[in-house]
């Protein structure tokens, strides 16, 4: 079962790198990245019964109502092809962000294996974020504008 000294890990890593950060009322840490397509909002969850860490890159923008359907599309697209991680589209709300998860299990908590972890959320976030705003500017289709994030 996972432990308390995983989220202090967490937390301390963070704190080592010298990175700004918060811790929510259920232990959720955010915090913000800024990258070359834009600003990403970071949420870091440690479900404690799972025994995983969840690592969330939102992207810095909202689907509009009328572009859903390009939104779902592209996300199942860019999920079809993603090795490590999900892009996730919310509907109701327009939030697109990309996570991946680390297994605790016990394990002691590795830096580095965190560390990818977190920059695998960031990049893919990075490199998706110029393509659905593509799309939502009407600059491309799905297909045109994925194919040019994944030459």
């Amino acid at each position: 079962m996972a432990t308390q000294v995983v989220f202090d890990d967490i937390v301390r890593y963070l704190r080592v790198q010298d990175l700004v950060f918060g811790i929510g009322e259920r232990a959720d840490i955010r915090m913000a990245v800024s990258g070359e397509n834009g600003r990403y909002g970071i949420l870091i969850h440690y479900p404690w019964e799972r025994e995983i860490i969840v690592v969330y890159a939102e992207c810095p923008f909202t689907v509009p109502a009328e572009h859903r359907s390009e939104a779902l599309e592209l996300a199942a697209r860019i999920n079809w092809g993603l090795f490590f991680g999900t892009c996730e589209y919310h509907p109701a709300t327009g939030l697109v962000r990309f996570r991946t998860v680390m297994l605790t299990d016990d394990a002691p908590f590795h830096d580095a294996q965190f560390a990818t972890v977190l920059s695998t959320a960031v990049a893919n976030a990075e490199r998706y974020t110029p393509v659905f705003r593509m799309v939502l500017k009407g600059e491309a289709t799905v297909a045109e504008a994925l194919s040019l994030a994944e030459e």
